[in-house]
């Protein structure tokens, strides 16, 4: 289970819309920016998050490829025989480099990155 691509992909989508839930509904508390950069951390490796599921459906296109590539990703790391530690590793930069492809798909490149850098999550 914890060797899979798609355990990754849904516990840090979890992660994601947990932290995210949390940040918004007690945003004035002083845990807020540190809740803030864990919340855009966990969304680098989850290709539709909070908000940008709705670009899902404005560009299909994203939804095979998606669904290409996470299989793609787990068929290449299934072959390699390498330990637990390094496979989490390696389904980590997998998610990260899915997340960055299917931002590109969608026609918001490095949309991801772009909210990771600016420290907080987007607004409503």
């Amino acid at each position: 289970m914890l060797r899979s691509i798609w355990f990754w992909w849904i516990y840090m989508t979890l992660l994601y819309l947990i932290t995210s839930a949390i940040v918004y509904h007690n945003e004035a508390t002083y845990a807020y920016s540190y809740l803030a950069h864990a919340a855009v951390f966990f969304g680098l490796f989850v290709p539709y998050g909070f908000l940008s599921w709705l670009l899902m459906f404005y560009n299909l296109l994203s939804i095979p490829i998606f669904f290409l590539t996470m299989f793609y990703a787990e068929w290449t790391l299934n072959k390699e025989n390498v330990s637990l530690g390094k496979r989490i590793l390696f389904n980590l930069i997998a998610l990260l480099l899915i997340t960055i492809v299917i931002d590109l798909v969608r026609f918001t490149p490095f949309a991801s990155w772009n909210i990771f850098f600016s420290g907080h999550l987007p607004r409503f």
